[in-house]
């Protein structure tokens, strides 16, 4: 499966992306909301784990601009917010949120 990894922090990115590689899986690394929505727009994923806090946009607003481009590309969010309205606003937009 191929994923698309949206973070813009260094350290977590070199923590989880050996892993998800380790596993089998093809993974693709976005820095900002712009190029993660680029990404998807060109390329086929099975999903999305998207980061809530990238610098150019959060991890929603980057869901709803992909949910009215049509792409419907399952997202999970990352977020170390405990909230749970944090949670119940990635599920009102159709995603998970770890």
């Amino acid at each position: 499966m191929r994923i698309l990894f949206a973070e813009d922090k260094a350290t977590s990115a070199r923590l989880l992306l050996p892993t998800l590689k380790k596993a089998g899986l093809s993974v693709d690394l976005a820095r900002s909301g712009r190029n993660t929505i680029e990404m998807l727009r060109n390329y086929d994923y099975g999903i999305a784990v998207i980061d809530l806090h990238l610098p150019d946009m959060d991890g929603y607003t980057v869901v709803n601009s992909l949910r009215l481009l049509k792409i419907s590309t399952p997202v999970i969010i990352l977020s170390s917010l405990d909230q749970p309205e944090a949670k119940i606003r990635a599920f009102s937009r159709g995603c998970y949120a770890l």
